[in-house]
């Protein structure tokens, strides 16, 4: 099994911590950058021939997208939605998660802001779900 990692440079920072029984040669990080229209290929290459599971941390999201208590990305939710189904229409898709949603207090959630973000998220959920659902 091999672990790739797509998302900001911090999240690949980190991502050794939990994943520390891995050794390097089993875990890959991809740093934001190489999420562009431009990389796709790669990334399917990368993966071909593989079986894979998705984790979608949202936090790569640009902020207009998805709202999160971590470190916002820039990748928009069309790009990401356009990313997954093209990188993913030759493999198997085994399973997926999608989590980085923000965490609310219910005055945060009641707010004008929160409401506004609440719509956010649930957008990210749906398209993303909406996504994948089409490689089961």
């Amino acid at each position: 099994q091999h672990v790739y990692v797509l998302g900001p440079e911090s999240t690949c920072q980190y991502a050794h911590k939990p994943l520390a029984s891995l050794d390097d040669s089993r875990l890959t990080c991809i740093e934001e950058t190489k999420l562009q229209y431009s990389h796709w290929a790669d990334l399917r290459q990368l993966l071909s021939g593989q079986t894979v599971y998705v984790s979608i941390d949202g936090d790569v999201l640009d902020k207009d997208d998805l709202a999160t208590n971590w470190d916002q990305g820039h990748v928009r939710l069309t790009q990401l939605c356009d990313m997954l189904q093209t990188i993913l229409t030759p493999h198997q898709l085994l399973g997926a998660d999608m989590c980085g949603a923000k965490h609310w207090t219910m005055s945060q959630a009641l707010s004008t802001q929160g409401q506004r973000e609440i719509k956010l998220e649930r957008r990210y959920l749906q398209r993303c779900f909406a996504t994948l659902m089409t490689r089961f």
